[in-house]
């Protein structure tokens, strides 16, 4: 006769079995266990997993297998195990919106209750140069079949308005961010992309070239054409500026922009603003200085007439 310690050890175990648990890093592979004693082939078998929720994650049907929305391309069920009464699931990658309980079902019997749980790098600490792109990770458990266009998501920087969803870019940061709502069930979650500063400028001579230095720090502006050498242009100090001889005479700052007067196709080129203690990159401006037809054409005529009175004079 069975007593009663035998009678609790066996039901324990059948909780364990029944009920189990595992967390899985973001992006990892997760393998839910759910198994029963038999030997049937995989096309006389129906299994079904489906997420506390109700919905569907995964079926066998009679030798044909469905994922679930969202689950597209991201779970398996193994045919050889499903005939020898292994129905465990494989989820790869996984996404932080895998999160929560997982119920197998073969036919109306209830198998196996599995809790996945997602964990994710606590190391928050990012270190990028000045002016590179940065991507800051950032991750929301969100229903599987949530209205993402109602989302409310919104990033900031000491307390300002970076990126908000639903109103636009914050000052400072317009055109370099990025965020969209359709990834937030994916691996990258809700991360926020962050471009470095990059820029074209086209203007004619004899134009003024408005640099942006985007710092009141001390900056150092360089200049390069061709592949050739940097040349210092500038070195610039709140509103007080330093510039080599070619620019000191056409050289001003005025609210954090380094204007270049009188400019000409010589101008043409790379020219990159510098932290002065770093000597991190904050800007990048490729320039091209064309000339204009007012200009050009007076200076054709000009050098035909000289071409006419060396050949005639």
């Amino acid at each position: 006769m069975m007593n009663l310690s035998s009678v609790f050890l066996i039901f324990t175990g059948f909780l364990a079995e029944l009920f189990a648990s595992q967390v899985v890093s973001l992006k990892g592979t997760a393998v839910l266990f759910c198994y029963r004693t038999q030997n049937t082939p995989a096309e006389q078998q129906d299994v079904i997993w489906r997420i506390a929720e109700g919905q569907l994650v995964a079926q066998w049907s009679r030798g044909r297998f469905t994922a679930g929305p969202g689950y597209e391309g991201r779970v398996q069920l193994s045919e050889k195990g499903i005939e020898g009464g292994n129905f465990s699931l494989t989820i790869s990658p996984v996404e932080y919106n895998d999160e929560g309980s997982y119920d197998c079902f073969t036919g109306f019997d209830h198998l196996a209750v599995v809790t996945l749980g997602v964990s994710v790098s606590t190391d928050r600490n990012i270190t990028a140069q000045v002016g590179d792109p940065v991507t800051l990770p950032c991750y929301a458990n969100v229903g599987k079949q949530a209205n993402l266009s109602h989302l409310n998501i919104r990033w900031e920087k000491d307390g300002q308005t970076v990126l908000d969803i639903q109103s636009g870019t914050g000052s400072g940061f317009k055109n370099r961010v990025s965020l969209s709502p359709d990834r937030v069930r994916t691996p990258e979650g809700i991360s926020l992309s962050i471009a470095g500063r990059q820029s074209n400028i086209t203007i004619q001579s004899p134009e003024s070239l408005f640099l942006p230095l985007h710092t009141k720090e001390p900056v150092h502006v360089l200049f390069s054409s061709g592949g050739c050498t940097s040349v210092s242009v500038c070195t610039v100090e709140g509103d007080s500026v330093d510039c080599g001889p070619q620019y000191q005479h056409r050289a001003s700052v005025h609210n954090s922009t380094l204007m270049l007067e009188y400019t000409t196709p010589a101008d043409s080129g790379v020219y990159r603003v510098m932290d002065n203690r770093t000597n991190d990159t904050i800007n990048t401006v490729s320039v091209s200085v064309t000339v204009s037809p007012t200009v050009l054409f007076p200076l054709l005529s000009l050098l035909l007439l000289l071409g006419a009175w060396c050949c005639y004079g």
